[in-house]
């Protein structure tokens, strides 16, 4: 779901606090508008999307954030062809939830414009609207991810390559993990 840390920060406190203690909840101070670290990887601007509001919710770490919107365009763009084979099947659950996915995340990186087409489209499925009316709302969410997506592929620097495996890892043995978990118990 999308978390603001400060919001989250601010009511933890106002519940965590002692009872004896009368004091107010402290606010947490808004970061200042953060100029990246020398050395940070560069934010590009992407139509649609609030990095200001996305860069917030990770803490202002920017290799997670790019590392987050490299995720998205994996994971979540082709949500909208996956939809339509659930659809198609008359798998409204499935069609649902990937629906409510896109929401969440698009919602935590701040591209609100694909975060509101994937919540009229969850609605619309939801609510059993007829197929008639679940297209038009299908189509424009399959428009908004679509830019979207590929506003990100164009505008994101390559990741950075993965450092090679130092050792290769010994195969799963069933029996060893079983007695580690004997030990622990």
């Amino acid at each position: 779901k999308p978390i603001d840390p400060a919001l989250l920060l601010e009511t933890l406190q106002r519940y965590l606090q002692p009872a004896t203690e009368a004091a107010p909840p402290v606010r947490p101070a808004e970061p200042p508008a953060a100029s990246p670290a020398p050395g940070a990887p560069e934010v590009p601007a992407v139509p649609g999307l609030d990095t200001e509001d996305g860069l917030r919710r990770v803490g202002e770490n920017r290799k997670l954030y790019l590392k987050l919107l490299r995720e998205f365009v994996a994971r979540q763009g082709p949500a909208g062809d996956e939809i339509v084979v659930a659809l198609a099947a008359g798998d409204t659950v499935v069609a649902e939830r990937l629906a409510h996915t896109v929401k969440g995340v698009a919602g935590s990186l701040g591209a609100r414009g694909v975060q509101e087409a994937a919540g009229a489209l969850e609605k619309g499925i939801a609510t059993k609207l007829p197929p008639g009316e679940v297209r038009p709302l299908l189509e424009a969410f399959r428009a908004s991810l679509g830019d979207f997506v590929a506003a990100l592929e164009a505008a994101l620097p390559d990741a950075p390559a993965a450092p090679a495996p130092s050792a290769p890892s010994a195969p799963f043995d069933p029996e060893a993990a079983k007695s580690a978990v004997r030990l622990m118990l």
